[in-house]
């Protein structure tokens, strides 16, 4: 039995629902606002609620909302914490664990964050906290080119823009938001998808070139691979390694995203990636490396060439 904790907002969740209907495995997909019902339903008679579960989706919806305390929904549960600590604790695939409060713990950007790039041998680009929009505004306009672009809260991946994008992306988030920014070299981007500690799809993006003619040299499966172990050590089952090339050849890491956005994935590659996080939750066997067979090698050409960035999130 799978179980998927999303609501129907959750466009990986929806479609992970519909591709496990198709494979004939069993699944519940549950708000998990309402979570209260389905634990009691799921009990043996020896009390354990989670003894036939072979994989967790856990969608980007926090298990419980600040406005309204987990008590109400768990009455057997103290706090967050508590339910938190017993989903982590699953001997299945959880993806994607939370520490409480429903925050990453190793957020990006953190001193933490930045030896695990380092240490899996990509360049840190400079990160530049924005305590508020007015702040963010001014870095990007001396920087002026591309910058990546995240609330510092997000769980969710951020967007790389151009100096005039982002001001127009800025005013959409509330005056007082701290963002993430980081200058983006020259270059193309990158997105390596890693499922279960293999790598299961990359995307080449356009990027950011002044010579459209220019193309990156082929990956290599010890890069990825690099993506694969990197994301493990950030305790990821799920994530989007979003990586700049830069034309000197230079790969720097702007992000590892442990909730991928959806809308920014080619059509392509949602059917490869989805299939794999099925394969994955319902104990199809977790390897390592760069495993994936996508288009053969594995890459799918996105040319966003009229532009720096992925289409909007939505």
């Amino acid at each position: 039995m799978i179980l998927i904790l999303a609501d129907s907002t959750d466009p990986w969740g929806v479609a992970l629902s519909r591709r496990l209907a198709l494979r004939g495995e069993p699944y519940v997909i549950q708000d998990p606002r309402q979570m209260r019902n389905l634990r009691s339903s799921m009990m043996d008679q020896a009390g354990h609620w989670a003894h036939s579960l072979t994989g967790v989706y856990r969608g980007v919806t926090p298990p419980f909302s600040e406005e309204v305390p987990a008590c109400r929904f768990w009455s057997s549960y103290e706090s967050e914490s508590d339910w938190l600590s017993e989903l982590n604790s699953l001997p299945c695939p959880v993806v994607n664990r939370l520490s409480p409060g429903g925050v990453s713990p190793c957020p990006t950007g953190s001193p933490a964050w930045e030896a695990v790039i380092r240490a899996h041998g990509f360049q840190v680009p400079r990160l530049h906290p924005g305590n508020n929009r007015d702040e963010a505004m001014s870095w990007w306009e001396m920087w002026g080119g591309a910058v990546y672009v995240k609330p510092r809260s997000s769980e969710q991946g951020g967007l790389v823009l151009s100096a005039e994008e982002a001001a127009s992306y800025a005013c959409t988030f509330n005056p007082n938001e701290t963002l993430l920014l980081a200058q983006v070299s020259i270059g193309q981007l990158v997105s390596v998808f890693v499922i279960g500690g293999a790598v299961a799809a990359t995307v080449v993006r356009s990027g950011w070139w002044t010579d459209s003619t220019t193309s990156l040299s082929p990956l290599g499966a010890t890069l990825l691979t690099r993506c694969s172990d990197m994301a493990q050590s950030l305790e990821l089952s799920f994530a989007e390694c979003l990586l700049g090339v830069g034309a000197d050849g230079q790969v720097s890491c702007l992000d590892v995203i442990g909730a991928p956005n959806y809308w920014s994935c080619p059509g392509a590659v949602h059917s490869h990636v989805i299939e794999k996080l099925a394969v994955l939750l319902s104990g199809g066997g977790r390897r390592t490396g760069y495993e994936s067979d996508l288009k053969g090698d594995g890459v799918s050409n996105a040319g966003f060439s009229s532009s720096v960035r992925a289409p909007d999130v939505r």
